[in-house]
């Protein structure tokens, strides 16, 4: 067996324990960009533009396989498997980031069932496997982002947990002084800063807690313009009136999240560590804040539903999971539109006009044609664009979607009635997460998903912003634009959606080149349920879309 170790500079070892050196530059990168694939295969494309970037050489294959013999030369022929389409690192492989992540569910799995010292043991165990940051060599390098944020965020929750666990073993003030600094290094981590709070009043420092709550409340209030959450808000209060369950050994601030039924685990709520870098580009008065994930030639862009930040879209594991999912099959685009999340505060966009700042983001970052992925709101501009400039699109995707609400001529949509009352309990609701019980029921009762889905609200837009996006959202019909799509089409929609799954099936059969898959489910957002099972039909759909070639 070969281990190797990524959380932290690399590093090789037989599993007698001595050392293997791989020396080359381009035989680190190439094993630990297979690393960032563990437990799945890396395709020969990818791989390439791992190694050279956007500067292949004409013979990359051939080039791809040396580099491959020169590595199994140095750690084992039987530790880079050959598959079909590309190479993975063999079952027997044993990567560092692999096993932090067992331990963590398992020590997760504990916690929820209140074996703490387990719990401890695990968190701690997880923990000592970091000899610094993952992949710490190709830090700046496009393959690994998404991977180093992903791995950063599940440490910093380990970290988090491990905290939690030893107030619930009442072990409330061996962690005050790590707490202190934590808050200071991630100051809008509002979980840390509730743990903070409990460790404080149980140490008898009441007003220092209360202090606590003060700086958190003013930072999120002058640099974000927000209150904090519900977890801050009512331990404040519990604080205040010296409530009883604070003193008690079993007291959490939160309760964590169910797992869900998708790897990676479900592991916390935060601002990744490094989040991919955001980037504008001009369209017309507007300033459009983008994203690009991944490497390789193809491109994948993704249009989401009526909410988007940048940032905080990163903060929610599952989220973060289909965007790297989707970032696997290529160099991945991404946009707040304007009005939204960290663009331009400007009016709406018109159909037209948003289909104009769409191009402006593809123009910026070089991209000719597309695979596109447009999910519930957002797949009406990907209709558009599929529609208007089909030498664009190499392939559409579409998921939860509707081409207009319920008309004469089109009985089967959402009744307006309906569509104005989800918007009103939205509004009313606005900022606290509660809209998740009608668009993903599955994670209405987990309240780190309501915190986090509260905070995208408010960070997204205003109430009166939501209104009037919603407003300009009914009057979209595309069903005249179904018709003129030419490339292939893949309709995705899970049966017992919000939004009735007879309209996906309208657009199947509107839609020339097109075919559906009914997915199980209720959740009408993307990033919630089985994430896995739509990542892969839609890989599976960007492979078929290679093959079928160019879109004429």
């Amino acid at each position: 067996m070969v281990a190797v170790g990524v959380l932290g500079p690399l590093v090789v070892a037989r599993d007698d324990g001595g050392a293997i050196v791989v020396e080359r530059p381009a035989q680190r990168r190439l094993l630990s960009a297979l690393c960032v694939r563990a437990g799945r295969t890396a395709t020969r494309e990818w791989l390439g533009s791992a190694i050279w970037g956007e500067e292949s050489p004409v013979s990359a294959r051939g080039s791809l396989q040396a580099h491959v013999s020169k590595l199994r030369a140095a750690i084992g022929r039987d530790v880079v498997v050959t598959d079909p389409h590309g190479y993975r690192l063999a079952e027997s492989c044993d990567v560092d980031a692999a096993r932090f992540e067992a331990l963590f569910a398992d020590a997760r799995s504990a916690f929820l069932d209140d074996r703490y010292e387990m719990a401890e043991e695990a968190f701690s165990a997880a923990l000592q496997l970091w000899r610094g940051d993952a992949f710490e060599e190709f830090a700046d390098a496009d393959f690994g982002t998404a991977e180093i944020a992903r791995l950063a965020e599940i440490r910093l929750t380990c970290i988090e947990s491990l905290h939690e666990v030893r107030l619930a073993l009442g072990r409330d003030r061996e962690g005050l002084s790590d707490l202190e600094l934590l808050t200071r290094s991630h100051p809008y981590r509002e979980h840390l800063w509730a743990l903070r709070m409990v460790a404080l009043y149980r140490a008898e420092r009441q007003t220092e807690a209360l202090e606590c709550y003060r700086l958190i409340r003013g930072r999120l209030a002058s640099e974000l313009g927000v209150e904090p959450g519900l977890e801050l808000r009512e331990l404040h209060q519990a604080v205040l009136r010296h409530d009883p369950g604070l003193a008690t050994s079993r007291y959490r601030p939160a309760s964590p999240p169910t797992s869900p039924t998708s790897s990676p685990p479900t592991v916390g709520l935060a601002r990744p560590a490094a989040p991919p870098h955001v980037r504008y580009a001009a369209s017309g008065d507007a300033h459009l804040a983008y994203q690009v994930v991944g490497s390789g030639e193809r491109v994948v862009l993704y249009l989401p539903s009526y909410l988007s930040h940048l940032e905080i879209n990163w903060d929610w594991p599952p989220y973060a999971r289909f965007l790297s999912g989707l970032a696997d099959l290529g160099r991945l685009v991404i946009h707040d539109k304007r009005g939204m999340g960290l663009s331009d505060r400007v009016p709406w966009a018109d159909r037209a006009t948003r289909v104009v700042d769409v191009l402006a983001v593809l123009d910026e970052v070089g991209a000719g044609q597309v695979v596109v992925f447009g999910s519930s709101e957002g797949a009406g501009a990907a209709v558009d664009l599929a529609a208007e400039h089909p030498e664009r699109v190499s392939g559409l995707v579409l998921f939860g979607a509707a081409p207009t609400l319920q008309r004469d001529d089109y009985p089967i949509g959402t009744p307006v009635e309906r569509y104005e009352l989800t918007i009103h309990q939205a509004y009313t609701a606005w900022g606290t997460g509660r809209s998740l019980e009608r668009f993903a029921p599955s994670a209405a009762t987990d309240p780190l998903a309501r915190d986090w889905y509260g905070r995208l609200e408010r960070h997204a837009l205003s109430p009166a912003g939501l209104v009037g996006l919603m407003h300009e959202a009914k009057a979209i019909d595309y069903r005249d634009r179904l018709g003129d799509i030419r490339c292939p089409t893949l309709v995705t929609h899970r049966t017992d959606d919000i939004v009735p799954v007879a309209g996906a099936r309208f657009i199947a059969d509107a839609v020339p080149h097109s075919r559906l898959l009914e997915l199980p489910g209720r959740d009408h957002l993307v990033f919630f349920g089985d994430v896995d099972a739509v990542l892969r039909a839609t890989a599976e759909f960007a492979h078929e879309v290679a093959a079928y070639g160019p879109s004429r």
